[in-house]
């Protein structure tokens, strides 16, 4: 994306966004979204057994959101498991260290 957007050095992209209208004739579901509680910490961070239920209860809401649509996939949490298990289920994630430094950003 740094090439692509032709960004100069100590610039890197956080995020995508796509802006617009959705197509009508192609309605779509809106997936459900991590609760607040679990990825937004002030001062201090989460006790773990308040982020245990609030990831199992997630992980229910998933399950019927895909349920609702036909799709039968394994838990959310499980698959957060799966993709941290080693370096080539990162699919270039453990790259992103490098790429800040060499878009100049003094990594210690």
């Amino acid at each position: 994306m740094i090439e692509e957007l032709h960004l100069p050095p100590l610039v890197y992209p956080v995020f995508g966004l796509c802006v617009g209208y959705p197509d009508p004739d192609k309605p779509a579901a809106i997936k459900p979204r991590l609760p607040q509680d679990v990825v937004l910490y002030r001062e201090t961070y989460a006790v773990p057994e308040q982020e245990a239920q609030s990831i199992e209860n997630y992980d229910r809401a998933v399950a019927a959101f895909y349920q609702e649509l036909g799709l039968n996939t394994p838990k959310w949490s499980r698959q957060m498991l799966e993709r941290l298990k080693s370096i080539d289920a990162l699919h270039g994630r453990e790259r992103v260290a490098q790429v800040l430094k060499d878009q100049g950003f003094n990594l210690r």
